[in-house]
This record gives structure tokens, C-alpha cells and sequence, in this order.
């Protein structure tokens, strides 16, 4: 699971809200923490960031992100689905702004999908 508006950056309470999450793989987990995909408020679609593609190996973007842009996530019940807050406060504070430490922590998940 990832938390859509960061740990760090929560209230108690949002740690625990079960509508501030997304059930991701790790290597689609860490990329969401880097800001490198997000989900778009309303539409649900995953977004990819400008700079995703330069981030890593063309084999691996081509295999394990390119066919999600513009996709929607699939929400197993509507009572589950994102909040847009939080999906909005990830937009506007996570999506497209490199975190170094969490980009390193991807690189080294790229390498061992390589």
C-alpha cells in the first residue's frame, strides 16, 4: 500500500484513513513517492511524469509504466475509492518534484527488474 499524501506529512488521523492509500507494487510505489506517476483527481487516470521516461531504462518504462498513462485505477469498492484532497495534495506537492532519496531507493528497485 502507498499513502497518497506522505506519512511524513500527515495528521494522525490521515495516516490511518483508509481513502488515503493505493494498493501499488513496489517498483509502481516508489515512482508514486518520487512524484515520477500520479493519479488524477476526478478521472482516477494515472498520470506519468515529463521526466519518468529519462529516469530509467527504456525496456523497463516500456514494460512497467508506459501503457498506464491515461488509464484509470481500478477501485475494488466505492467506499475505498482515493480522496481527491489527497489525491490533489499529492499533484500539487509530490507529482514532478525530485525527491533524491527516494529516487535512488527506485533506481536501485529498476536494477534489480533489469
Amino acid at each position: 500500500a502507498s499513502h497518497i499524501k506522505p506519512w511524513c506529512e500527515c495528521e494522525p488521523l490521515e495516516r490511518l484513513d483508509v481513502r488515503n492509500g493505493l494498493c501499488l507494487n513496489a517498483l509502481h510505489d516508489c515512482a508514486f513517492d518520487s512524484g515520477l506517476i500520479a493519479v488524477r483527481p476526478g478521472s482516477l487516470e494515472v498520470r506519468l511524469s515529463s521526466r519518468i521516461e529519462e529516469s530509467m531504462p527504456e525496456d523497463i518504462f516500456d514494460a512497467y509504466f508506459r501503457n498506464y498513462d491515461g488509464v484509470p485505477i481500478s477501485i475494488p469498492h466505492p467506499e475505498f475509492a482515493p480522496s481527491a484532497d489527497y489525491l490533489e495534495y499529492h499533484m500539487r506537492n509530490v507529482f514532478e518534484r525530485k525527491r533524491r532519496r527516494i529516487v535512488i531507493e527506485c533506481e536501485v528497485m529498476i536494477d534489480q527488474f533489469s
